[in-house]
Order: structure tokens, then C-alpha cells, then sequence
């Protein structure tokens, strides 16, 4: 499956690059993906508006992303 070469992936990137630089290196791959596949479905990345709305945002990748890295 895709997810379990993730690992191996990472296991060999670790071996160059420290974790926080193979994090950026993983998350700005995303970004550029998204960025470009997004148009062709139609969809679009939706930025908050509101505090409230970045308070959401930052819950969800400290508690969904931030501690599992």
C-alpha cells in the first residue's frame, strides 16, 4: 500500500536530513501537489478568516499532526 512506503521513505530521508527538514521537505510536496491538482477538480484551498476560524485551524494540526510527529 502507499501509506506503509511512507516509512521506509522516511527512514531513508532521516539518514540526510533531520526531521524538522524532512517534515518541510514532506508538507511543501503536499502544498505543491494540492496547488496544482486542486484546479483541475474544482476545488480551491480556503484561507480563515477569523481568529476563530486560525484557532480551529491550530487545534487541529496540534492535536491531528503536531503530535504525532
Amino acid at each position: 500500500s502507499i501509506w506503509g512506503t511512507s516509512f521506509l521513505g522516511s527512514k531513508i530521508t532521516l539518514q540526510f536530513w533531520g526531521p524538522f527538514t524532512a517534515s518541510v521537505l514532506r508538507f511543501t510536496l503536499a502544498i505543491l501537489g494540492m496547488i496544482m491538482i486542486f484546479p483541475f477538480l474544482g476545488r480551491t484551498i480556503a484561507i480563515p478568516k477569523t481568529m476563530k476560524a486560525w484557532g480551529k485551524v491550530a487545534l487541529v494540526g496540534i492535536s491531528g499532526f503536531g503530535l504525532l510527529y
